[in-house]
């Protein structure tokens, strides 16, 4: 547990870091005119930071790359020497190697792990979920950046009040951090005040205090959280199973943190996961279109 003195240093330096960026970014608005702003750098991830501009009024628009930490150095070589520049926004940060399901059936079998192969894995993890099981979620692409965002997450539900210390719990970290919900895009507003798209999971904003109480598990001790809305478009997959929870549950939202144990990256690949879920602390295992159990 921290003393007061570290919550007041902590609380004083996230002020100051705030009011110092709002001050440069009204000199840079100021003489340039432009409203849209695009941040980088690592103090780009202080999502606190980041939902404090885009409310600030000095914007209408802010933009930043899942990857603004020193992972995102190498893109912005390829960028700065490339001669097609892009020209739409970045909505995808899934990037990274995906597995086939006979792949992933592969690795299974090659270290005799029992699973079950099923025909909506969407549909029956949503039901898990919903029965407040902590499931290792495994799909797809792998994201860029460190924040999961539904391709390599831990998955729990979060209209019930113990799924926050449960995550943090199956990770072995650190019981103040904090987690993320994701919503289904276009009912993402609903549940925030004044919010708008963040795919990256890197903008926080102030939860309606009628939600309190019904989602505790997403509300942090100030009132807000920090969410990532989800398109059908870009995760097909992550979309449905979060529309699968919203038929069971009405709330169209999944509470999610990296797949991961404490002090590691975020897994990769098939061994990595299986690896990561039999040190942790989840109840399933979904990878692929397998559901893998430790009983």
């Amino acid at each position: 547990q921290f003393s007061q003195k570290y919550k007041d240093v902590a609380a004083s330096a996230q002020k100051t870091l705030e009011e110092t960026v709002l001050h440069l970014v009204k000199l840079i608005t100021q003489k340039t005119g432009y409203r849209n702003l695009c941040l980088s750098g690592g103090v780009a991830l202080n999502c606190v930071m980041n939902g404090h501009l885009l409310r600030s009024g000095l914007i209408n628009k802010i933009f930043i790359p899942p990857f603004p930490n020193d992972i995102g150095v190498s893109v912005g070589a390829a960028l700065l020497v490339s001669k097609n520049k892009p020209k739409k926004e970045l909505k995808s940060a899934s990037w990274g190697p995906e597995f086939s399901d006979k792949e992933i059936k592969s690795v299974l079998d090659e270290y005799s792990v029992r699973y079950e192969k099923v025909n909506d894995i969407e549909q029956r993890v949503a039901e898990l979920i919903y029965q407040g099981k902590i499931i290792s979620w495994f799909q797809g692409s792998m994201e860029i950046g460190p924040r999961a965002l539904g391709y390599r997450s831990i998955l729990g539900n979060p209209c019930l009040p113990d799924t926050h210390d449960r995550l943090n719990g199956a990770k072995e970290r650190e019981n103040w951090r904090p987690l993320s919900p994701s919503f289904l895009e276009e009912e993402m507003n609903e549940y925030m005040e004044n919010s708008s798209d963040s795919p990256f999971m890197i903008l926080s904003f102030n939860v309606k205090k009628k939600y309190h109480k019904k989602l505790p598990a997403l509300v942090h001790v100030d009132g807000t959280t920090r969410p990532q809305s989800v398109t059908k478009k870009i995760n097909l997959k992550y979309y449905n199973l979060i529309s699968e929870f919203k038929k069971l549950s009405g709330f169209p939202v999944v509470m999610n943190t990296s797949f991961n144990g404490k002090g590691e990256p975020i897994v990769c690949t098939p061994y990595d996961a299986l690896k990561s879920f039999y040190s942790n602390k989840t109840d399933y295992l979904a990878i692929g279109n397998f559901l893998v159990s430790k009983k």
